[in-house]
């Protein structure tokens, strides 16, 4: 099966990467589901996720901070916004979806990655949205 030197080679290399890919996934703590709901006017909204629970956030530009009740943060960084008509909203409001990373934040969520998908209704005019969040995010605590 594995006649040449070259074969056996590029097999080794395979099962190392994927061994040690599962490895430091391992080490990692995993990524625990992350999901919820929130709704804001302007740059604030508030809202409730797992891992975090009640949660208020405030948007400067493409960054959200997500503070909890007891001060911890989450930090996500817009990587795609777009107008999706196919969602189905109220008079006067948009679709969108929006794609996040996650990259850091204080206390439980000091070293935390991730990333999520929103969906929701925005109004232009008055600046209000809504909006649904489901990704993934890695462990709390576990200092990645």
């Amino acid at each position: 099966m594995f006649h040449n030197k070259t074969s056996r080679i590029v097999l080794f290399a395979t099962v190392y990467c994927i061994a040690f890919s599962f490895l430091g996934l391992a080490f990692a703590g995993g990524n625990v589901p992350l999901k919820g709901s929130f709704s804001g006017v302007g740059p604030d909204f508030s809202g409730n996720f797992t891992h975090l629970g009640r949660f208020d956030g405030y948007i400067e530009l493409f960054t959200a901070t997500w503070t909890a009740a007891n001060g911890d943060q989450v930090n996500a960084n817009t990587l795609d916004f777009e107008v999706d008509m196919t969602n189905a909203c109220p008079d006067g409001f948009v679709g969108y979806r929006q794609q996040l990373g996650i990259d850091g934040g204080t206390g439980r969520f000091e070293n935390a990655v991730g990333g999520a998908t929103v969906t929701g209704c925005i109004n232009f005019d008055t600046g209000e949205y809504d909006g649904y969040l489901y990704g993934t995010i890695s462990r709390p605590n576990s200092k990645n």
